[in-house]
């Protein structure tokens, strides 16, 4: 852009030399010349005070050009010609300003709706896998079983889906809960066969029918044993089974 500027200006002085002689006249509207193509190919590029700011300078040095010139200067023509020119270069600028402000929404909303596509699509893929998991613990626990096998295979489940390396399922019998199965507990010594209602954790899940999750549990607390040694699980989790406002069983998970 610059190099077609030069060119034209260039172009337009030695025509304008050519036709009225190297006179004032000449230089007078060869100066003007330049300085409408320096507005239209320099101040279209550039921002609403930048351009105000270029046309001024380009002013000024038209003024300095034609006093070193020696040329008349008409002031009030060139005054008006000043606040023209500025006015153009203003709104070339603030267009610009404007367009690349409506680029920058646009480039905003796109990126906006990107994510909520991610998080949709991420919250689709989350429910499809749930929906597939409550599909393979139904066909788990299908057919004509015990409470204490639907206690195992559930318990088998959840040990999968969230990586517990501990846990017990106690069934509600009366005022009673009683042990229906282990996962990595050593029978009596890693869990109680049974438990009164209130009495620990499980008595007290199984009589509140709330939710209870606990952290720094005490070491021999349904320790997590290997051929190693033994261990407490770093959170516990005793999620109660409910029917309407009867606990049928309480899931304990290390």
């Amino acid at each position: 852009q610059v190099a077609i500027a030069v060119g034209i200006a260039l172009f337009a002085t030695t025509r304008t030399v050519f036709l009225l002689g190297d006179t004032p006249l000449a230089h007078y509207v060869s100066y003007h010349v330049v300085f409408l193509l320096f507005i239209a190919f320099t101040v279209s590029r550039m921002r609403f005070v930048p351009a105000l700011l270029t046309v001024s300078a380009a002013g000024a040095a038209a003024i300095a050009y034609a006093l070193a010139m020696g040329l008349t200067v008409d002031w009030l023509a060139f005054s008006q010609y000043f606040v023209a020119t500025s006015l153009l270069g203003g709104t070339l600028g603030y267009l610009l300003e404007y367009r690349d402000r409506g680029d920058w929404l646009k480039t905003r909303m796109l990126d906006l709706e990107k994510q909520e596509m991610t998080v949709l699509r991420d919250l689709a893929d989350s429910e499809a896998k749930r929906q597939q998991q409550v599909g393979q613990y139904l066909a788990d626990v299908a057919g004509n079983l015990t409470p204490t096998e639907i206690a195992g295979r559930t318990l088998r489940f959840l040990v999968a889906q969230t990586g517990a390396q501990v846990g017990t399922v106690y069934l509600a019998d009366g005022e009673v809960a009683r042990r229906a199965v282990c996962w990595g507990a050593e029978g009596e010594a890693g869990a109680r066969a049974s438990l009164a209602r209130g009495e620990g954790l499980v008595g007290q899940a199984l009589e509140t029918g709330r939710r209870l999750h606990l952290t720094h549990l005490p070491t021999d607390y349904l320790p997590v044993r290997s051929g190693l040694g033994a261990a407490a699980p770093a959170s516990l989790l005793l999620e109660p089974v409910r029917q309407g406002s009867d606990v049928l069983a309480v899931i304990e998970l290390g």
